[in-house]
């Protein structure tokens, strides 16, 4: 919002030093973000007075213009096109070096000496253009002023703008009044009369308008007044510079007035063409399935019963509290106008306006919630203006429709509650002034009995009414809000404004009494914070996508089954299909967005996200956890938010300058990418062959991982997510070509297998000692056991530090004494090491002999033969 401060001052007298006044404003809540000065680049711009106008020699559209600038002497005449130049006028005359804007750039540009037409022209008549405070370049700024010729230009149309950021609840500070009010309450000046009614009234309106309201819930007030005979035109001078300063444009007085009072007073205002409203008769209602509206931008608007309108007999004629219908707007030729001020729900105008992308300056003071009282005020105002400055005859009385008044709020504020508050106790007279002085009216009450403070207990536990059982007996303030202040429903909100008032800088800096409560344990979230880290850590870059997906985007990787037994909770009011449901789980997420990378040029892409998925709650059985942390399942109905991981490689593998190679990434590079995030939580993962919906068989595995307890704790192992390839048709369903590779972790089943270890940090250990010595081994196995059964046979060695599979393939028969049909060799390095020695020959066959024994018995593998 822009304020012009010399229409400020003739509300409220300002003090000189305006950064004070905004840095006091700020402080106190009312935001100003910047202080412009308009004209403060007006060099060489001066007030002239027109003596005479002849014609150009030499061109029949350009005029010689002699103008009087001051000093004595007159100088030679300047060329001007401008059809509206004639003697007498004073304007605004930009000798030679003036700086100006110019209308075609927008851009400053130095006023030169220049030869048109034949003639010499040293000098300028200015347009608004020229000055920079409108479009208008077509006529010369004529000035209703009596300063001297030679006044500098900026001592007549100077001004100085506040621009302001306000928030949403304070919509009584969207106007002038409103900020008037700001000012007087923060300096102690008064406010000044500001006047509303016209001077004089016509016919009565009764009988010639009517308004009905259908749903007082969507229009609380509804008031219609009729001014007749006007005349449209140009507005004063001094309104156009106003409105051009506020940052409206100025178009004419019918239409300029009604933007200046609802800057003045916040409240919107429309005028409709008297003549043009059927039967003159204002119905207020929702609209009807298949009725349109064409607003006044043009635009053909389809309606539905959700729109809130303003009708007459024949139909929709405006959107309520958003834009007006062309059918019944002003025009030059308006003679009569019917004057409409009203007070609209929010949500309803908010709606509207985010429906058809109609954000005008009235939605937004109709979507911040005005009061009903403003609407016949604001309605005065602008009578009284086309009064005075479109010659109409304001008719008596005004149609209001009011069918629910509301009573003015009452607050009773402990006075003890305002040090738990503010910690000081200001004096009674300065409570008692502030609020004064902001519009409250406040009467003081005393103690019934004159005992005791009853009312420390009420206030103990910060509650927002400050007031309890003994409370009543406490002495204290009866406050009544006025009505421009509907933000202020609580004591507490009473104290803020003392706050304000006195100013947030008095309040004392004082250390906070009592200790800081002990912050409590949340282990899925320290868990989530973990795998996030160790997600980057493993090469992998972190996306954030939509909780809400659509049914299709589950169909495409959960199966139907899945589906049933956990249904996706879906949305009330969503935005789309594509948002309708909350998803149960990451793969929708991760797979569009690899599909995007892909879509933008990416030859490879490793992504991964941490985040909720949400499930239907279970009754009953639940196993404790953390309830709102999002570690467990609650067991009471409530629906679950679970968190989950998720992560998909596909593309080229990229060399280490981020060049793609020719090898693609595969089932191993999505696996080991999960080996280092778990092994970064202290886990060691089993990985089993599995069917799964939405996976490619024989290319998939489920995660498991010891469940702490062993199988008193229900098994030896809990399965905590799936590894595998996407299916194709899975992986399309997103847009996604390539071969995708995925991984799914449920976090919160990592709890409850290892409830304590996963959040414990990790612990450092010391670089080891003493050598390792490698081995590699090839082992004959049957083709259905696991490479990782046997390198975890062969690390369940103590003096073995890590074995890892490295090579794999199947044989056929012929290929080595032992082998057999369907048999496959499996390449392991074992690295060997002792924490207290080094290892010779014979410590590593011991320990090599062992391993051979182990792998043979439990997983039938023998060394192959090398032959």
């Amino acid at each position: 919002m822009r304020v012009p401060l010399s229409w400020l001052g003739e509300l409220v007298p300002l003090p000189a030093d305006r950064e004070a006044l905004a840095q006091r404003l700020t402080s106190a809540g009312v935001e100003v973000t910047a202080v412009e000065r308009v004209g403060g680049d007006w060099e060489g711009v001066v007030v002239g007075r027109v003596l005479e106008v002849a014609p150009h020699p030499d061109a029949d559209r350009l005029r010689l213009v002699t103008v009087a600038v001051g000093g004595g002497e007159t100088p030679p005449p300047v060329v001007c096109g401008a059809p509206n130049v004639a003697a007498g006028q004073a304007i605004a005359f930009a000798g030679e070096g003036a700086v100006l804007t110019d209308p075609a750039t927008g851009q400053p540009r130095k006023l030169k000496k220049s030869r048109i037409r034949g003639v010499v022209s040293r000098g300028m008549v200015c347009s608004e253009a020229e000055l920079g405070l409108s479009g208008e370049h077509a006529c010369i700024l004529v000035l209703d002023t009596d300063a001297a010729p030679g006044t500098p230009l900026r001592e007549v149309l100077g001004d100085e703008v506040f621009v302001l950021d306000l928030t949403p609840n304070r919509a009584d500070a969207l106007s002038l009044v409103g900020l008037a009010r700001e000012v007087s309450a923060l300096t102690g000046a008064p406010l000044a009369p500001w006047p509303t009614e016209p001077d004089a009234a016509g016919p009565g309106i009764a009988g010639r308008a009517s308004a009905e309201i259908a749903d007082p819930r969507l229009c609380r007030r509804f008031t219609l007044a009729l001014i007749e005979e006007v005349e449209a035109g140009p507005s004063p001078e001094w309104m156009q510079a106003r409105l051009t300063a506020a940052g409206l444009r100025p178009i004419n007085n019918l239409v300029d007035i009604t933007n200046y009072v609802m800057l003045e007073c916040g409240q919107p205002v429309h005028a409709f063409d008297y003549d043009r409203v059927a039967e003159h008769r204002i119905l207020v209602r929702p609209a009807e399935a298949g009725e349109t509206l064409v607003t006044l931008d043009g635009k053909r608007r389809e309606l539905d019963p959700e729109r809130l309108v303003i009708a007459d007999p024949s139909g929709p004629i405006a959107l309520a509290g958003v834009m007006g219908g062309r059918d019944t707007e002003i025009t030059e030729g308006t003679r009569n106008l019917l004057l409409e001020a009203a007070a609209f729900d929010p949500v309803s105008v908010r709606r509207t306006a985010r429906r058809y992308d109609l954000f005008t300056d009235a939605a937004r003071r109709f979507a911040w919630g005005l009061p009903p009282e403003s609407a016949p005020i604001a309605s005065a105002r602008v009578c009284r203006l086309l009064e005075r400055h479109a010659g109409g005859r304001v008719a008596a009385g005004r149609v209001d429709v009011w069918p629910a008044p509301e009573a003015r709020r009452a607050i009773r504020l402990r006075r003890s509650r305002i040090p738990q508050v503010l910690g000081m106790a200001p004096s009674d007279e300065a409570v008692e002034g502030a609020l004064t002085r902001l519009g409250f009216s406040v009467e003081k009450e005393e103690r019934a009995d004159g005992g005791a403070d009853g009312g420390a207990d009420g206030g103990a536990d910060g509650g927002a009414d400050g007031g309890a059982d003994g409370g009543a007996e406490e002495a204290g303030l009866s406050v009544t809000v006025p009505w421009w202040r509907r933000d202020v429903r609580l004591p507490d909100d009473l104290v803020e404004e003392v706050a304000r008032v006195t100013g947030y800088d008095d309040l004392p800096a004082a250390p906070l009494a009592g200790a800081i409560p002990r912050h409590p344990p949340l282990p899925a979230r320290a868990l989530r914070e973990r795998v996030r880290d160790l997600g980057a850590a493993a090469g992998l870059s972190e996306v954030m996508t939509y909780s809400l997906v659509s049914d299709a985007d589950l169909a495409a990787v959960l199966s139907e089954e899945a589906r049933r037994a956990a249904p996706a909770l879906r949305v009330a009011n969503p935005l789309g299909e594509a948002r309708d449901s909350l998803r149960t789980s990451l793969r929708p997420g991760v797979l569009r967005a690899a599909a995007l990378n892909f879509d933008r040029g990416a030859a490879g892409v490793a992504l991964f996200e941490v985040s909720r998925v949400y499930r239907p709650g279970a009754d009953g059985g639940s196993d404790g956890g953390d309830g709102g942390d999002g570690g467990a399942e609650r067991g009471d109905g409530r629906p679950e938010e679970a968190e989950a991981a998720a992560a998909v490689v596909a593309g080229a593998r990229l060399d280490r300058f981020g060049n793609p190679l020719a090898e693609r990434l595969d089932f191993f590079d999505a696996k080991a990418t999960l080996e280092r995030v778990l092994a970064g939580l202290g886990l060691s993962p089993e990985f089993r062959a599995v069917e799964e919906f939405g996976f490619v068989a024989g290319r998939t595995a489920e995660v498991r991982i010891p469940r702490a307890g062993g199988p008193a704790a229900g098994g030896r192992s809990a399965r905590i997510g799936t590894v595998g390839q996407a299916a194709p048709a899975s992986a399309a369903a997103f847009g996604l070509e390539e071969e995708a590779f995925v991984w799914e972790l449920d976090l919160a089943a990592m709890l409850r297998a290892e409830p304590d270890g996963l959040t414990r940090p990790p612990a450092a250990s010391p670089l080891p000692r003493f050598p390792a010595a490698a081995e590699d081994f090839a082992f004959l196995v049957p083709e259905d056991t696991p490479a990782g059964a046997l390198a975890r046979e062969a690390e369940s060695h103590p003096l073995v530090v890590e074995a890892r599979v490295f090579d794999d393939y199947r044989l056929t028969e012929g290929q080595g004494a032992e082998a057999a049909p369907g048999s496959r060799s499996l390449g392991l390095r074992v690295l060997y090491r002792a924490p207290n020695r080094t290892l010779n020959e014979n410590d590593i066959a011991k320990v090599r002999r062992t391993i051979l024994k182990r792998v043979k018995s439990n997983l039938g593998a023998v060394v192959r033969d090398r032959a």
